[in-house]
């Protein structure tokens, strides 16, 4: 019965092992993922930095490349951007995401 009882624990530890080896490769490859994203974040950063020192002319020149149209209605406001945040987001990882009519509607 002890031999049963060291056994099971030997596989339990085992499987404990494993879990903590593949839990360690998806903590650095997550790790990687963020430390990688940190310069594009940076960039994104400074762009907002600079549309808001930029002057109303300038301020309206990027608004005009980043909105496609603004439909306001009763029902509210719908933005169409002339870019998806997952082709945004695709870029910083080496993914092609094909440009779909995404709108953001407000109430």
């Amino acid at each position: 019965m002890l031999a049963a009882t060291i056994e099971q624990t030997k596989e339990k530890l085992k499987q404990m092992e494993e879990m903590h080896y593949l839990n360690q490769a998806n903590i650095e490859e997550e790790k990687n993922k963020f430390t990688s994203m940190i310069p594009n974040f940076e960039k994104f950063k400074g762009w907002a930095e600079e549309f808001e020192l930029a002057d109303m002319d300038r301020k309206k020149s990027i608004a005009n490349l980043l909105i496609r149209s603004v439909d306001v209605s009763k029902d509210g406001i719908a933005v169409q951007f002339n870019i998806d945040y997952r082709q945004f987001l695709g870029e910083w990882e080496n993914e092609t995401i094909p440009f779909e009519n995404n709108k953001i509607k407000t109430a």
